[in-house]
């Protein structure tokens, strides 16, 4: 387990209180607790002032959000819950003209998309749309293909309009809903030393040609891009009324902290900043300061990631070649593997960051952020437990399966892949619909990019809070009794580290050996 193992050596008692001798930050960061943010946070708090925080990036928003120009609204939260309210983009108070023109160009933009796709799966309109656009798109997808970096150059730079200021009707959710979501963020940490800064920060996954896109945005968000709810979170952060509310509960936010959304697009590691305009003047040069921060972490992230991804031995050799290497891949449609989105994942740890901030994790490792003496019922413990813990379980299964038996359990290579609708893919001409990742999520020719290990869950809290979580989740008895998730535990710093078996906690030392099998438990057998 690499690094995982440095967690038991002895300076890491010692860095709590390091933690809490330090400065007040410049910004807190609170980025999903997937993977691929491990790099960024990483290569962030390198950059002194700095925080981060890993929280489930729906940031405990289960809800429903229908944008601007109507159409389909998308489930933006874990697909474990069903979204109980409906969050409307609604144009800003003065805005109105400004959003209606926007609303009507992505209209116009998704009758035209739909048109495209009827005609081409229409028997025989796509001999019509050939001899008819051909003259365009021939010249397009010569472009694209000898030159795919210039070619999303030019497009990323051609006049547009400028996007429209918006916000979200967030009139379903209740304030005291509101103000809750907003206290489980705060503490996560953030009232320890607070920020003049908060960023939200969400994630997504940019790839022009790639079928199972949805499999490398934000799990935490059904699948969809994490950027809406770091908006509604940050405008539920900054609302005076929330506030008031939780104040009134004894949770006191300063009132010089500002909460600024974002969103992570984990193809470039590049992070955008969300509602820049809505940022007060007293807060600008630290916003400022924060995006020049952020390119310079994005950029060691994305060539910290150079070194892992297939082909990127032929590439320039020199930093700047090799940067826009790795940021071209998503914009190459024959580009197979734009990112390695979750492979190599092996790990989840529940705790303080500075039970692993020292450590080089090589994005393999779930980090969500959990502070034991602030949870004093458990309650926090067993919501972690009981859902992120069980979706990453997922994760690491669909990875581990599809590494271990390809053709049963994955999707095949993607080099014979045919889209069925919007249902699935085939191989070839004919066949089932394939489940599961393709071939180049797992393996780049005789390299195998995921290492097939069941997940291990690291865990600083109250061991009799796990236990209660366990015993009121069969879903937990049956992958931790099955062993399809080894969970280790301590209770606090210089606490010995111990594995929950089936028969009760036994001493652990990460990086070594498992503690001997014990006879597997009723409960443990269920399914």
């Amino acid at each position: 387990l690499g690094d995982i193992a440095a967690l038991d050596e002895p300076d890491a008692v010692e860095r709590a209180d390091e933690d809490l001798d330090a400065p007040p930050p410049v910004a807190d960061l609170v980025a999903c607790i997937d993977v691929r943010s491990e790099g960024l946070r990483r290569q962030l708090e390198a950059r002194s002032g700095y925080r981060t925080f890993g929280y489930a990036g729906f940031f405990g928003l289960p809800i429903r959000v229908a944008p601007l120009a109507g159409g389909d609204t998308e489930d933006q939260c874990p697909v474990l819950l069903t979204p109980g309210a409906t969050v409307t983009e609604v144009a800003r108070p003065g805005r109105e003209a400004e959003a209606a023109r926007a609303a009507g160009r992505r209209r116009a933009a998704a009758a035209a998309d739909d048109a495209w796709v009827a005609a081409k799966h229409h028997p025989i309109a796509p001999l019509a749309l050939a001899e008819g656009t051909g003259w365009v798109a021939g010249p397009l997808a010569a472009a694209r293909t000898a030159a795919p970096g210039a070619t999303s150059w030019l497009v990323d730079h051609l006049p547009r309009p400028r996007p429209a200021r918006t916000a979200h009707d967030r009139r379903e959710l209740p304030i005291e809903q509101q103000a809750a979501v907003v206290a489980a963020i705060w503490r996560l940490g953030l009232g320890r030393r607070p920020a003049p800064l908060v960023v939200l920060c969400g994630h997504g996954s940019r790839a022009d040609n790639n079928p199972m896109e949805s499999g490398l945005a934000c799990g935490a968000c059904g699948g969809h891009r994490g950027g809406p709810n770091a908006r509604i979170a940050a405008a539920m952060a900054n609302d005076p009324t929330v506030r008031a509310t939780l104040a009134a509960e004894g949770v006191e936010i300063p009132a010089g902290t500002w909460f600024l959304a974002a969103e992570h697009d984990t193809t470039t590691d590049r992070v955008a900043l969300l509602d820049l305009d809505e940022v007060p003047g007293s807060h600008r040069d630290l916003v400022a300061q924060l995006r020049a921060d952020l390119d310079a972490a994005g950029d060691a992230a994305a060539l910290d990631r150079a070194a892992t991804l297939p082909g990127m031995a032929r590439r320039a050799a020199n930093r700047g070649g090799r940067l826009r290497a790795v940021r071209r891949r998503g914009r190459d449609w024959a580009e197979p593997v734009a990112e390695l989105g979750l492979a190599g994942n092996h790990a989840f740890v529940i705790g303080p960051r500075h039970l692993t901030a020292p450590l080089d994790l090589g994005r393999r490792v779930f980090l969500h952020s959990y502070e034991l003496d602030l949870d004093p019922g458990g309650s926090v413990l067993g919501g972690i437990l009981t859902a992120p813990l069980v979706v990453a379980q997922w994760i690491n299964a669909q990875y581990n399966l599809s590494t271990t038996d390809p053709e049963a359990f994955g999707s095949g290579t993607k080099a014979l892949h045919n889209v069925v609708g919007d249902v699935g893919v085939l191989s070839g001409a004919g066949g089932d619909l394939r489940r599961g990742l393709p071939l180049q999520s797992v393996r780049a020719g005789g390299r195998l990019l995921h290492e097939p290990i069941r997940l291990l869950a690291i865990v600083e809290g109250r061991r009799a809070h796990v236990d209660a979580a366990i015993a009121g989740s069969t879903t937990l008895q049956q992958l931790i009794g099955n062993e399809w998730i080894s969970l280790v535990a301590r209770e606090g710093p210089g606490d010995p580290w111990q594995q929950r078996t089936a028969s009760g906690w036994a001493p652990r030392e990460l990086g070594r050996a498992e503690p001997q099998r014990e006879e597997v438990p009723s409960w443990a057998a269920v399914g």
